[in-house]
């Protein structure tokens, strides 16, 4: 009976929740307990694999990853942070500005003419390259998520930001309502809570 219930205590089932409902039910997992070398992570929503994976990996968490009877993700904690060396990161050219973010919310830029509009978000992003200073972070959301297609004109300009450093952060809900997973062609996927998260934690915010 015990070797069941630890059994039971060692995997976090969040099948059938969307995002962020996995992220949080592994969060609040991992506080519960020190022992987090064979957890085992549960998740049907290949959004929340994702999101999963790019927590711990951020949190110098060792994973492994099994789809398991086409049917769902099995996350397996394989090493806690303290086993782990962190390398460290090559400089960047540009100098990045620690929790400074931008936030694109519109595949255009402004309100009033969407075709200048349009004219004007592909100047800024070129223009953005240009700059010494750049911000960490650049969330996009709404129609914003759009401009990470393959196929948008400027998209070798967000390339280049994100060669530079910069991270760029995609709403899954956005790229779901879009239906453009499969176009993306930059950029990370994640989700609201996490938007928050770093939303909360920066210094400066810019909408743009």
């Amino acid at each position: 009976m015990g070797k069941e219930e630890k059994n039971k205590e060692s995997v976090i089932d969040t099948r059938g929740h969307l995002c962020p409902m996995p992220l949080i039910l592994t969060k609040k997992a991992l506080k519960s307990t020190d022992q987090h070398v064979g957890l085992q992570i549960l998740t049907d929503n290949e959004i929340s694999k994702n999101n999963l994976l790019s927590f711990l990996e951020n949190n110098s968490y060792l994973t492994n990853c099994q789809y398991i009877d086409n049917n769902h993700w099995c996350i397996s904690i394989v090493n806690d942070k303290e086993d782990i060396t962190i390398p460290v990161p090559n400089t960047p050219i540009n100098k990045i500005k620690k929790n400074h973010i931008l936030i694109l919310n519109r595949d255009k830029m402004g309100s009033g003419s969407d075709e200048l509009g349009e004219i004007l978000i592909k100047g800024f992003l070129n223009a953005l390259n240009e700059l010494d200073e750049l911000p960490e972070k650049i969330i996009f959301y709404n129609s914003g998520v759009l401009l990470s297609i393959n196929s948008y004109p400027e998209i070798e300009s967000l390339k280049k930001l994100q060669s530079k450093g910069v991270d760029l952060i995609l709403c899954g809900a956005c790229i779901d309502y879009f239906q453009i997973k499969g176009s993306i062609a930059v950029g990370r996927i994640s989700n609201m809570l996490s938007i928050c998260e770093i939303i909360n934690s920066s210094e400066k915010i810019i909408y743009v």
